[in-house]
């Protein structure tokens, strides 16, 4: 089949298994091995269904780096080995560089996939320890970036969300006589409204009025310090992890954050459904994962916290009991 371009508003748009089909046929003339062919239909598919609900019509001028991040991200959040993501990745990243080359240019801004080096481990969750220093309030609130750092710290803890759904909030997505919160990326690709915390309210209010002359109304909430305009992934990730350093937090992995709010979740005895909802998984598969970390987690503290079996024996002495028969 041949691939499909449509016209809009004068740009072609090439869906994504169009794009993979002509990729495929042209790999095939070429004379790369059956194996290799079907590992790449392989890899696609995987990347295909963890990322876009295996919706093969986006447009592939849409599968920004974001997504390729998120997905390394999901991988290691469901154990996979090192060796078998890089495998995937392999996979997928010859499919979109070849989208990008200069013949093509489905996608029009080309970017760099790197593999995963070493054994690199699942974003670990903060301690309650780590928690409270990141929740202190800054102390020099002319400092744009550590306010706005902050922010997204109480941010995350109030909705659970995600790096890339954070970076593209906008003020005018917040309602704050509802208390809603309209968010536009997520990564199943549906838009999703959520309630924002008493908490949350008016800190977001306090940064907006503050800051209100960087950001019109349909700006971004977290914005760029200098510029106003979207803050870049990257520029988000490297920000926090500048900002656990200077309070003395030996992790930077934004995606921990989002860890500790599903487990508190669970610990504080909130229902898996509603935690599915409030994460956007589209399967409970990826939430049952967070809800077992999390009872694994108090089980193993179950002997050491048990109160029968920290009744001192000093204290308490068991009596013989005599039975009159």
């Amino acid at each position: 089949m041949a691939k499909k371009a449509i016209e809009i508003r004068g740009i072609h748009k090439v869906a994504i298994g169009d794009a993979f089909e002509e990729f495929i046929n042209d790999k095939a003339l070429q004379g790369v091995v059956t194996k290799t062919l079907k590992n790449y239909v392989k890899s696609y598919k995987y990347f295909l269904e963890q990322e876009f609900d295996d919706d093969d019509n986006i447009d592939i001028n849409e599968v920004r780096k974001i997504y390729v991040q998120q997905w390394v991200e999901s991988m290691m959040e469901q154990d996979k080995r090192i060796t078998t993501i890089n495998t995937y990745l392999r996979d997928v990243r010859v499919f979109l560089y070849w989208c990008m080359d200069d013949e093509r240019k489905y996608i029009e801004m080309p970017y760099k996939i790197s593999l995963v080096k070493g054994q690199e481990p699942l974003p670990k969750s903060f301690t309650d320890e780590e928690v409270k220093k990141l929740l202190q309030p800054p102390t020099n609130l002319m400092d744009f970036v550590e306010w706005r750092t902050w922010v997204m710290v109480n941010w995350v803890l109030a909705t659970g969300n995600r790096a890339a759904t954070i970076s593209e909030v906008r003020l005018e997505d917040i309602d704050f006589d509802s208390q809603r919160i309209a968010l536009r990326h997520t990564k199943n690709k549906k838009a999703q409204i959520i309630d924002m915390a008493d908490s949350l309210k008016p800190i977001l209010l306090d940064y907006i009025r503050a800051y209100r002359f960087r950001a019109p109304g349909d700006a971004y909430l977290f914005c760029d310090s200098t510029t106003g305009e979207q803050l870049s992934y990257n520029a988000l990730r490297h920000a926090f992890e500048r900002y656990c350093k200077a309070r003395g937090v030996n992790k930077g992995n934004i995606h921990g954050l989002r860890h500790y709010f599903a487990s508190r979740w669970v610990r504080n005895g909130g229902g898996g459904d509603k935690l599915q909802q409030v994460l956007g998984h589209s399967t409970y598969t990826m939430t049952q994962r967070y809800i077992k970390l999390e009872s694994d987690d108090l089980a193993s503290d179950f002997e050491r916290f048990n109160p029968l079996n920290n009744i001192k024996t000093g204290s308490t002495r068991r009596k013989k009991i005599k039975y009159n028969g």
